[in-house]
């Protein structure tokens, strides 16, 4: 086993606690990589997660992150509630192509 054992805490995607940490991913890191890399959304993995660090501290102290990769291959639908709208996703996708 390579990762640690962990029990797996799962939230619910409007949790407060990660409300600016969703933002900053989807509203600033994401189209910023895509505008580096001119990956079109059409052409984003549908499903696929990220990694974050700590960032350094800010001007009042508090904690900041870092995105540190996106993961593609190695990424299941987890938890179970996800999969109807991963399949929902899948089915947007296709009708756009």
């Amino acid at each position: 086993m390579f990762g640690l054992p962990a029990a797996k805490t799962m939230f619910a995607p409007d949790e407060p606690t990660f409300r600016v940490l969703r933002s900053l991913t989807q509203d600033e890191w994401v189209p910023s990589m895509q505008a580096l890399t001119n990956v079109d959304s059409e052409s984003l993995p549908v499903l696929w997660d990220g990694d974050l660090l700590y960032g350094p501290k800010d001007a009042s102290t508090a904690d900041t992150d870092v995105l540190s990769e996106i993961n593609v291959s190695a990424v299941a639908p987890f938890p179970e509630q996800s999969v109807p709208k991963l399949a929902e996703a899948v089915a947007r996708h296709l009708d756009v192509r």
